[in-house]
Parts: structure tokens; C-alpha cells; sequence
């Protein structure tokens, strides 16, 4: 279709206003579902979204934790001009009435996508800390009824979405790598233990032609078989995510095939983007993006890029030095 120079001048203008004044807005929403239920065809909602502040804040990366006191759901929670992420958790019971989240795990660099893995000796969170530059490890103090003292268990590479599974040959860590290549190019780490030694694995990175290779929640399992969900990149950053069945993870290689594509609902509140699924039992834990317009959003923008900026600098700089 020919466009017209009025045509052009309002997409335009619809561009500036998008840069501006428009910031992303994630929140986190609990569905009646089981993961069974779901590759069989259920429909992903209704969803009871959280109802927590009323501020402009990003809650994403949600998953379940069944705590001392009850199934609650840990995730990440950013402040619009914080600059920083950290780790936060709400009972599932009071997400949408209002209940006041609890901070969990906060550090001086910035925190995301609390992977949650048990371990002979208890559980442990494994939160995102590429901003840090490795993979860290959370015990669970149940007398303190707190996270423990950081344990790192990779260091100097800076991994998006670091997703632990535990196999019957050792465990595996997949993630994305922080750079251009991080929805096309799956990087896979082994263990014989959780706490390491890790190192990549010999057959990676594997490429993802369907930019579907950053992870979008924890690996799960139905009727034996194991499934990855992942980003779908294509559409733009949090557009959707995709549903993949594991067709081999061991030492010798990693496959997988997509069986599934899952989409925001364009009538719910968060209509513009889906990037994390995780299950517990008949319940699944997602998040939705929406834009909103805010006076700050230039500000907040031009932050994030600035830290992001910083972070790649810093990385660039040591790969040059090695």
C-alpha cells in the first residue's frame, strides 16, 4: 500500500511518542493450569493479576515457591528510575487483593529471573546476575527463614536466564549469553554437581534459527517427556514464548523441537507481551507486559540503556585483556 507523506509524518509521530512517552509495564498473573492441561490445548487464562502497588513498577520472571508459610511466587521486581532489580515474593493467596510482597535477595548490581532448584542439602535460588558477571547460588536458611551468603559457581561470564536442571548423569545449566546472540545461540554448561565444577559443554553453543533460545522458565516435565519454555524473539522483546520438548540433553548433545506457541491475549490488561511460564500442580505463574504513559519514561529508558551500556563495556573490555 502506497503511504502517503501525512501517513508517514503520524507513524512517525506514533514512533516519537512511543520513545518518549510509553514505558513497559510487567506484572505477574496466576492461571488455572495445569502443564498437562496446557500442551493438550487449555487456554493459557483466565489470569488473577497481581495487585500489589499502584506505582509504575516491572514484576516479571515469576515463579512458584513453596515456603514454610505457604505457595507463594518469587520474581523479579524494578522500580521505574531504581536502576536495579532485586527479588521479591508475594503468597499466592494474597497476590490479588492487595497482599504486600517481601523482599527476598537484593544486591548492589542488578537481579532477575529467580530460578528456584533443590539439592540434597535444601533449596536454592538461582537469580540472573549477568550485570555481575557470573551465576550465583542462594541457599534457603530455614532457621533464619532467609537467603544465605552468595555462592558463586561461574564466574566472568555474564549468562541471561541461567536455568539448572538436575539429570541422571549430572546437572546442566542453560542460558543465553549477555550480546547480540541472545535469542539465537542456546549455551549449555555440566556438572557433576550443583555447586560445580561447571563447565560449557563440548557440542554448544547451539543455534535456535527460530531466535527461540532464551529461556522463559523453569524446565518441566509431562508423562516422562521434558519440556524448555523459551522467548520468542522475533516479534520484539517479550512478544510471546514458545513451548519445546527436549529431545536430548545429556553430555553428547541438546535438541529440542517446538510444539507449542503462546501469545498475550489482546483483551487482557497486558496485551503486549508474555515471557514466563512456570507450573505447580493445577496452577501456572505468567507475566504480561503493557505500555503506559509516564512523564519519566525518556528518563527511565535512557537509565537501563546506560547500565546495560556499561555492562557490555566492561565485558568488552575484559575479553580484550585475556
Amino acid at each position: 500500500m502506497l503511504q502517503t507523506p501525512a501517513s508517514r509524518i503520524a507513524r512517525w509521530l506514533r514512533r516519537l511518542d512511543h520513545a518518549l512517552f510509553r514505558i513497559e509495564i510487567w506484572n505477574i498473573g496466576v492461571v488455572e493450569v495445569s502443564a498437562a492441561e496446557l500442551l493438550r490445548g487449555a487456554a493459557l487464562g483466565p489470569v488473577r493479576w497481581a495487585r500489589l502497588s499502584p506505582n509504575p513498577r516491572l514484576r516479571a520472571d515469576p515463579v512458584f515457591w513453596q515456603a514454610s508459610d505457604g505457595l507463594r511466587i518469587l520474581y523479579e521486581e524494578l522500580p521505574l528510575l531504581g536502576g536495579k532489580a532485586g527479588i521479591r515474593s508475594v503468597p499466592v493467596a494474597d497476590m490479588d487483593a492487595g497482599g504486600r510482597a517481601r523482599v527476598e535477595i537484593e544486591r548492589p548490581t542488578h537481579l532477575s529471573y529467580p530460578l528456584l532448584v533443590d539439592d540434597d542439602d535444601g533449596t536454592y535460588c538461582v537469580p540472573e546476575s549477568a550485570f555481575s558477571n557470573g551465576v550465583d547460588l542462594y541457599r534457603w536458611d530455614v532457621g533464619r527463614g532467609a537467603w544465605g551468603v552468595p555462592q558463586r559457581i561461574i564466574d566472568g561470564v555474564p549468562i541471561i536466564d541461567p536455568t539448572i536442571i538436575r539429570r541422571p548423569d549430572g546437572w546442566y545449566m542453560l542460558g543465553s549469553l549477555l550480546g547480540p546472540t541472545i535469542g539465537t545461540r542456546l549455551h549449555v554448561w555440566q556438572a557433576p554437581q550443583l555447586h560445580g565444577p561447571w563447565r560449557p559443554h563440548t557440542g554448544g553453543p547451539f543455534v535456535s534459527t527460530q531466535g527461540t533460545a532464551r529461556g522463559a522458565g523453569p524446565l518441566f516435565t509431562v508423562d516422562g517427556q521434558l519440556f524448555r519454555p523459551s522467548q520468542e524473539a522475533r516479534g520484539g522483546y517479550g512478544s510471546a514464548l514458545c513451548i519445546n520438548r527436549v529431545e536430548q540433553l545429556d553430555a553428547q548433545d541438546f535438541r529440542e523441537i517446538e510444539v507449542m506457541r503462546l501469545r498475550p491475549d489482546p483483551q487482557c490488561p497486558y496485551p503486549h507481551g508474555l515471557h514466563t511460564l512456570a507450573f505447580h500442580g493445577n496452577l501456572a505463574v505468567i507475566d504480561g507486559k503493557c505500555y503506559q504513559r509516564h512523564p519519566l519514561a525518556a528518563l527511565s529508558k535512557m537509565l537501563w540503556w546506560l547500565r546495560t551500556y556499561e555492562v557490555a563495556a566492561n565485558q568488552t573490555n575484559e575479553n580484550a585483556s585475556m
